[in-house]
């Protein structure tokens, strides 16, 4: 046999190897590759498992259920693929339970996952960042001395002893004279009763349209019915000083008294510098991150004085997340633009690198 022989037959069974292959790859590729994103032990002793995908194409890619897209031990798992990943726990595509020692797996095309050992363990939710609010701290209470009873009074001197009065001698009886005969007087003429009737300039009952709260105290403004005496008298501070003093309105009928009284203007504490906490070395290994509680106390300076745990996560997390919070600084809280201490809720979240 000649070597263009040899050479025809060796370049003829090359191609049909290479077309072998191609058909053989293609027959095996599958765009979308199948993960599980982690497991959640739950307690019956059992797991829930958490899939997801990956689309590597750009386009909609649909599997329906059967030998290509199958799940053990038994579920139903999603037959439409969107383009892209379909995003971390706890976005799953779908979710299975399995009980102890089941065996736990995900066949899409040709690749197939399993629930195994070193299967990363789904985290544990923390609690959402409470919104910032303050904690006022509360005022002193006042002391309020004794008040000291009172003297007693002195006794009431005893009256003098009234003087002994002798009864007059008792009269000699005498006859008694003759009584006249009674005359009968004339009856009197009825009167007719007058009433007198005065007049007295006084106003009736005050009905007004409209108060206004104004700098100089009360201004009365004036409406369709004004009873106040003239309705053509105008409002001013002299009339309001007169009206208000009779209502008991301002003290001693002048401006400035307990309708002037302005509640105290109130600014919380703001963060101006937020540290960060880092996963403590002592610390004990977490399957997610952990979640410290704090109550600051700041300082009319803006600076932590001290700081209290609320809720703990462990000797090393409650050390390191007091450090995190004595170097935060705020901008301090204020009563009517004077600074004032004030308790400001705080958390400390630690979150290990693989999470």
């Amino acid at each position: 046999m000649s070597g263009t022989t040899r050479f025809g037959i060796a370049l003829g069974t090359g191609i049909v190897l290479m077309a072998a292959l191609g058909v053989a790859v293609a027959l095996s590729y599958h765009p979308v590759r199948p993960r599980i994103l982690c497991a959640m032990p739950l307690g019956t002793g059992g797991y829930a498992v958490y899939f997801g995908y990956t689309n590597e194409s750009d386009e909609l890619v649909v599997e329906p259920r059967g030998a290509s897209n199958r799940v053990l031990p038994g579920g139903e798992p999603t037959t439409s693929f969107a383009p892209g990943s379909s995003g971390s726990y706890p976005n799953a595509a779908f979710v299975v339970s399995a009980r102890a020692g089941e065996e736990v797996a995900w066949t899409l095309g040709p690749r197939t996952v399993r629930l195994s050992e070193e299967t990363l363990r789904c985290p544990i939710p923390t609690l959402s960042e409470p919104p910032e609010d303050v904690a006022w701290v509360a005022p002193k209470p006042a002391v309020i001395e004794p008040t000291p009873p009172p003297e007693p009074e002195p006794p009431a001197p005893e009256p003098p002893p009234e003087p002994k009065v002798e009864p007059p001698p008792e009269p000699v009886a005498t006859k008694p004279p003759p009584k006249p005969p009674e005359r009968k007087a004339p009856r009197p003429k009825p009167k007719k009763e007058v009433t007198a009737i005065a007049t007295v300039e006084a106003p009736v009952a005050l009905a007004l349209t409209g108060l206004t709260n104004m700098g100089s105290g009360m201004a009365i403004q004036k409406g369709e019915v004004d009873s106040l005496g003239d309705a053509s008298v105008k409002a001013d501070e002299r009339t309001n000083r007169v009206v208000l003093g009779a209502l008991g309105g301002v003290e001693g009928g002048v401006p400035g008294g307990t309708l002037d009284a302005k509640p105290p203007k109130r600014t919380p504490a703001r963060i101006k510098t937020r540290p960060k906490g880092e996963w403590p070395v002592d610390a004990p290994p977490r399957a997610g991150s952990v979640l410290v509680r704090l109550s600051l106390l700041v300082g009319t300076d803006g600076k932590v004085k001290q700081v209290k745990v609320i809720r703990g996560a462990g000797a090393a997390f409650d050390r390191e997340a007091r450090a995190v919070g004595l170097r935060a600084l705020f901008s301090p809280a204020t009563v009517d633009d004077e600074p004032v201490e004030s308790w400001v809720p705080w958390d400390v979240e630690f979150t290990p690198d693989e999470f």
